[in-house]
């Protein structure tokens, strides 16, 4: 009896289902490939809810992924209301317009990475 392998969303050519030897040296061929080119990593979830000035500071509030490292202009931002919700204030800004890079990264290297502007008069 022969096994066949479908490998769903990768482009590694066909795998044969003539006999199980030749579908093992298929497989292996397919798996060396999966190997050097590299699955994606999921993107984690990353909401901004809120983005409230005080001043010249700046209280940004989100959730992501449980398991997500949230980072803001390169500040690891603090995880409050459970695992998933984050609250960071930045600053002072100066006067004008700032680019805030929110950034979401999971324990898989999956990444998500949202900009704001932000303009203090």
């Amino acid at each position: 009896m022969a096994t066949c392998v479908l490998l769903v969303g990768l482009n590694l050519g066909s795998i044969s289902c003539s006999s199980a030897g030749r579908n093992q040296q298929n497989l292996n061929h397919a798996q060396s490939k999966v190997k050097s080119v590299g699955l994606p990593s999921p993107i984690p979830a990353l909401h901004i809810d809120s983005l409230i000035q005080h001043g010249h500071i700046i209280e940004i509030s989100g959730s992501s992924d449980p398991s997500a490292v949230v980072m803001i202009n390169g500040q690891t931002a603090s995880k409050i209301f459970g695992a998933n919700r984050f609250r960071q204030f930045l600053g002072p800004l100066p006067s004008g317009t700032t680019i805030i890079t929110v950034t979401a990264q999971d324990e898989q290297g999956g990444v998500n990475t949202q900009q704001i502007a932000a303009t203090i008069q």
